[in-house]
């Protein structure tokens, strides 16, 4: 069996061809993936033959004939006619025919059939007379000269390009292989000659390594530890001026936080499902995830699809549900008497914490290891240890219905209001207080001080480090800084004027900022907590009734009702201040984010409808 022709190529125009040989079956199948045309030139190696890939009968590739206004020209050398294996087509006025081989060609032509015949070959330019394809010599090809390999000494041909052993170029400048030069190996050169080299090259290097064992052992003071360099104590003593909040880190001298990589928040372009209906006797809606919603209701906890507002299963072990409560992998679910928790995986019930009284809301602190419970009705804050799940101290505060909360990430300072919201069209309360207190220390071990507070304050905030707490008062449209003191009181150190009626402010840890969302004012206020001064007036097309901010820092939610015209949802940049506004058709009232905050649940307490929002 004879050994396949290969084939040298080259692009169409093209002086030089490729690097390589190839087989007709690789050529057409680059031919089939369109890296290479049907127009482009193959020759067989060992020749000086160039036609187009489309003129080989054994490459099999269709290729079209030249148009048939093409010029006649005669059969010049680059036109292998007499070359074994190629196909031709023939034109006699307006009818062309083929392909077909050369012999098939003439045969056609000395029928008499045809009339003033050209030829061409597929994938070529121009046509030439017959009677010169005719009258031109078959083409014998002749044995490609060859040569050995600079690199790897093997024989190759010497027009290759590459060698197809090690892939280098055999013709490079620093070749010196010619046609027909073999040169013969060494008969047994030795171990010597063949390992001279790497035995220099090791005998070198253990020269280098031993050379320098020795002036080591030799150097004075060799056993005295180095004093340490003063400049890199210096720059290793180089930290921040401010120590670093929980979650920050100290790069060039200042305060970054690092986003956690498993939260995030909406997509910029938001997607809404929804409403979904809701069951009448709903109080609270917390998405778990980008597929479950909790709902709940008298009769318990709803489990809810979050993207058809299906309903899944109900856990009637949690009756008369009120406000919901995600604490790391387990649900808080508060009641008139105690707190239901409930596992997310299973939305099974775990525990029941007896409380005694309603819960008017729950603050997580110490890494979430501890959880504080509000209760107006017993004028205290419970304490709750969040890994078993029990309450562990209670602390009370005379005859003041305590209220909104604020906590510090180390869980050792907290500050409780007694403020509260009016009901809408009602004057809210012109007094109030607050106190300070350790909540890791025993309530009867330390001495709990009320601190005036008039103007009702409605919510609190404190800085993850608890040096610093924020108090929002209603009635006065202000926001007072207090600065804690070493004996672990508070004392007044400034106010900050907001809009009207301010009545939630949200830590924003990206840049220490934070956002104050006011009700008449229709507006959200930006503050630098960092130098105490107002960045930013967003203003809104509607008062805000809640607002929530993502656990990256990126973006902050808020819920816009406007009664009868229904509302909106919108969507701050806290980047760039950017407010995009989704408008809904039902008038909303809350906003509650998942745990990873990709995914709100924007609740209508009077249609009793959700809106999922991604």
């Amino acid at each position: 069996m004879t050994e396949p022709r290969r084939f040298r190529v080259r692009r169409k125009g093209a002086s030089e061809p490729l690097g390589g040989t190839f087989a007709d079956w690789e050529i057409r199948t680059r031919v089939l993936g369109g890296l290479l045309a049907p127009e482009d030139l193959a020759g067989p190696v060992g020749t000086r033959i160039w036609a187009p890939i489309g003129a080989w009968q054994s490459i099999g590739v269709d290729a079209p004939p030249p148009p048939r206004h093409a010029p006649v020209a005669p059969l010049s050398a680059e036109v292998p006619a007499g070359a074994p294996g190629l196909r031709f087509v023939l034109k006699s006025g307006d009818r062309i025919e083929g392909p077909m081989g050369r012999e098939e060609l003439i045969d056609l032509v000395d029928t008499g059939d045809v009339v003033a015949p050209v030829a061409a070959l597929p994938g070529g330019d121009s046509w030439f007379p017959v009677e010169e394809l005719a009258s031109a010599r078959e083409a014998v090809p002749t044995p490609p000269p060859l040569v050995n390999c600079e690199t790897c000494l093997e024989v190759i041909p010497y027009e290759s390009h590459a060698c197809p052993h090690c892939g280098e170029d055999p013709r490079g400048p620093l070749s010196s292989a010619r046609p027909g030069t073999l040169p013969e190996p060494e008969p047994d050169p030795g171990f010597l000659r063949l390992h001279w080299r790497p035995m220099v090259t090791l005998t070198v290097l253990g020269t280098i390594i031993g050379l320098g064992i020795v002036l080591r052992h030799l150097a004075p003071n060799r056993f005295t530890p180095p004093a340490p360099h003063e400049e890199a104590a210096a720059a290793a003593a180089a930290v921040c001026d401010t120590p670093c909040w929980n979650g920050e880190a100290c790069e060039l001298g200042h305060c970054v936080w690092q986003s956690p990589n498993d939260v995030g928040h909406p997509s910029r372009s938001l997607t809404v499902a929804g409403p979904f209906s809701m069951p009448k006797d709903v109080t609270d809606v917390l998405p778990l995830d980008g597929e479950r919603l909790l709902a709940s209701t008298l009769v318990g906890v709803q489990v809810l699809s979050a993207r058809t507002g299906e309903l899944l299963e109900v856990v009637n072990e949690a009756p008369q549900a009120q406000r919901l409560y995600r604490v790391d992998d387990v649900v808080y679910v508060t009641s008139p008497q105690r707190i239901y928790v409930l596992d997310v995986a299973g939305t099974r019930l775990l525990k029941t914490i007896e409380i005694g009284s309603r819960v008017h809301s729950i603050e997580l602190g110490a890494g979430g290891r501890q959880a504080l419970a509000s209760i107006p009705g017993a004028r205290a804050v419970a304490v709750i240890s969040t890994d078993f799940h029990a309450e562990i101290d209670r602390f009370y505060f005379g005859d003041d219905a305590v209220g909104p909360m604020g906590l510090d990430d180390g869980g050792r300072v907290a500050i409780v209001t007694t403020g509260e919201l009016p009901l809408p069209g009602f004057r809210g309360n012109t007094g109030g207080a607050l106190y300070a207190f350790d909540p890791t220390a025993l309530a009867s071990r330390q001495d709990i001080v009320r601190a005036a507070m008039e103007g009702n304050p409605v919510d609190v905030m404190t800085t993850p480090d608890g040096e610093t707490s924020y108090v929002v008062l209603r009635e006065k449209n202000q926001v007072v800084e207090l600065r804690r003191t070493p004996s672990g009181a508070v004392r007044r150190a400034g106010e900050m004027p907001t809009c009207q009626q301010p009545e939630q402010m949200a830590l924003v840890r990206r840049g220490r900022r934070a956002v104050v969302r006011c009700n008449m004012g229709r507006e959200l206020s930006v503050f630098d907590l960092e130098r105490r001064t107002l960045l930013e007036h967003v203003a809104l097309n509607g008062r805000a009734s809640d607002m929530v901010v993502t656990p990256d820092a990126l973006e902050a939610l808020v819920v816009m009702p406007r009664n009868e015209d229904g509302g909106a949802v919108g969507v701050l940049d806290l980047e760039t201040l950017e407010l995009r506004v989704t408008e809904l058709a039902t008038e909303p009232s809350r906003v509650r984010l998942s745990a990873d905050g990709r995914t709100a649940a924007v609740i209508s307490d009077r249609s009793k409808v959700a809106w999922v929002i991604r």
